[in-house]
């Protein structure tokens, strides 16, 4: 592993400190997240409800409420269309909470089946909407990519509104009733949040009704859906982002959504104390099993239901669906990772690898893993009946979508991002993809670039740490996507004792400096560095936390690394 120490500006940073009475430290980590200047700094840690972005900065918000304030004074039926994940089925759920709290009942809601059905809006789901008698169907978190699928229903008479915030790949559907981020007006001018979720698109569109329709609700629990989709559909955490995520996590404190409050008992959280990575990495997989395993109706209705018996069943299903997920993943991952143990090659630079019949909702977690293992661009392909379906995860050194549209001949459906793609391929082209696409990568990649890099955001002696430091750390929450949580490294640590915990899956170090009592670092899944402490100084690189127990806090360093001296 690469450690790479961010550029420091000593004199910049004690300037932003001085000014926000905070320590230089916190100033340096405010300039490694972009924060230049005293009053962007201020904004970060003060979270102004008013800086949020006014909802009719987007294009065509104007013709999309009055639209949908027409269809709900007439009496007539929605239905909300959501994509299957969590960023899906949490903007269902903001627009659905929306319409019964100004007393609109006359909706329904509808998610298509990711094994069946696949990702985006379809076309067929015109007949369907007929069938329950919709006048109006509006998408959340999808609908951008699908301009044949939106021109078809507008053909058949069914009225179609897009709120969505994927990339544009083509060209739009042709209409006004278009909420996308990254869509300009006539001036020229977008919505400021270009990386704002499905989710945020929902909100927003839900105060725009609120305020023309003059309309005072409870805004806390869509505000708690908005800091999950936001948090689990991993959007930067930045700007108004990072406002909606903090808002949302005080929300859910008190949550008033009995799924959500189900769901975090059955994961065993306090929810006085929920962070962005009880979100991310309790909540979100959870939810996110329904659409995975063929089920995203039933995130969809724990989110909305208001009936405890109800929420309570919903989440030990989820639960349960959830387990069936991890054993499912644990067998694909263990099944492609001895082929590509097999197949290992100093000269592939991308792991490739293909399985019959393999689920295709989970394929995209185990292409995730392996990336995460390896360090390399990986694609997992599920073949059946001589069709492959691609999922693929990247390193930030290879843009794996512009790499897949190099060889955009060979697949039957294309779509994705810098990072993450997925596509469709008839069998006899995967071959040569995995051939041309290893020799592309070759042109693009160096050997260095499949070295993991770790980036640490100052180097400190271990005698400054102190729990107010570290409390003052915390005001940078919340921590996600753009805002990690900071890493420090500390070097000429002495080792003064080591322990293995969990039977050897985990340890614990006890290290001093020259002017520092012992501290405590404890090393997640690194066990198999116990029998390699044998120098009696290290160099390590950790996050700084605090651990309460008995009665106690302490300074507990979460170890990132470490190198032998």
């Amino acid at each position: 592993m690469i450690w790479k120490l961010a550029c420091q500006n000593h004199d910049k940073a004690r300037e932003i400190a001085d000014k926000l009475n905070v320590s230089a430290l916190t100033g340096q980590i405010l300039l490694n997240r972009g924060i230049t200047d005293v009053n962007s700094a201020y904004d970060f840690l003060n979270f102004d409800q008013n800086k949020a972005n006014d909802p009719f900065l987007f294009t065509n918000m104007h013709p999309v409420t009055d639209k949908i304030i027409d269809i709900i004074k007439k009496g007539k039926k929605i239905l909300i269309y959501g994509d299957y994940d969590v960023d899906g089925s949490a903007s269902c759920a903001i627009l659905g909470r929306f319409f019964n709290s100004i007393d609109y009942n006359n909706f329904i809601f509808f998610q298509p089946n990711r094994l069946k059905d696949g990702y985006g809006f379809h076309g067929w789901i015109t007949e369907y909407a007929k069938k329950k008698s919709v006048d109006l169907i509006i998408t959340v978190d999808c609908g951008v990519t699908d301009r044949k699928a939106v021109e078809k229903a507008n053909n058949e008479g069914m009225e179609v509104i897009v709120t969505d915030h994927h990339q544009i790949v083509n060209e739009l559907p042709s209409n006004d009733l278009i909420l996308l981020p990254s869509l300009k007006n006539d001036k020229g001018d977008c919505y400021p949040n270009q990386h704002i979720a499905g989710v945020g698109v929902a909100f927003q569109l839900a105060r725009a009704l609120a305020r023309k329709m003059n309309k005072k609700i409870d805004w806390l629990p869509l505000m708690e859906l908005l800091a999950l989709g936001t948090v689990v559909d991993v959007a930067p955490l930045m700007g108004e982002n990072r406002l909606f995520v903090y808002h949302g996590l005080k929300a859910i404190a008190n949550t008033k959504i009995l799924g959500l409050d189900s769901l975090i008992r059955i994961s065993r959280l306090d929810k006085k104390n929920i962070n962005t990575m009880h979100l991310g990495f309790y909540l979100g997989p959870r939810l996110n099993a329904a659409g995975r395993m063929g089920e995203p109706s039933l995130a969809t209705e724990l989110l909305l239901t208001d009936n405890p018996a109800r929420a309570e069943k919903l989440a030990i299903e989820l639960n349960k669906i959830n387990s069936q997920r991890q054993d499912e993943q644990e067998k694909i991952l263990k099944k492609m990772e001895m082929q590509l143990s097999e197949e290992a090659s100093e000269d592939a630079y991308i792991n490739f690898a293909v399985g019959k019949d393999l689920h295709a909702g989970i394929i995209g977690l185990v292409a995730s893993k392996l990336q995460d293992n390896l360090y390399k661009p990986t694609i997992v392909i599920s073949l059946s009946k001589n069709i492959g379906v691609g999922s693929c995860r990247s390193i930030p050194e290879f843009n794996i979508i512009d790499a897949l549209r190099k060889f955009q001949g060979y697949f039957l459906r294309l779509g994705g991002h810098p990072q993450a793609a997925g596509f469709t391929i008839d069998e006899k082209n995967i071959n040569k993809l995995k051939s041309e696409l290893n020799t592309y990568s070759k042109e693009i990649l160096k050997k260095e670039d499949l070295i993991p890099k770790l980036e640490i955001d100052a180097v400190i002696p271990i005698e400054s740490l102190s729990l107010d430091l570290i409390n003052e750390i915390g005001m940078l929450a919340p921590f996600g996507n753009s805002n990690n949580y900071p890493i420090l490294a500390s070097y000429d640590l002495q080792v003064i004792d080591k322990r293995k915990l969990s039977e050897g899956k985990h340890i614990k170090i006890y290290v001093k400096s020259k002017t520092q009592g012992h501290l405590e670092t404890i090393g997640w899944n690194m066990g198999y560095l116990f029998d390699k402490l044998t120098s009696p100084k290290i160099n390590m690189v950790y996050e700084p936390e605090t651990n309460y127990f008995n009665g106690i806090t302490k300074i507990q360093l979460k170890i990132r690394d470490i190198q032998f001296s």
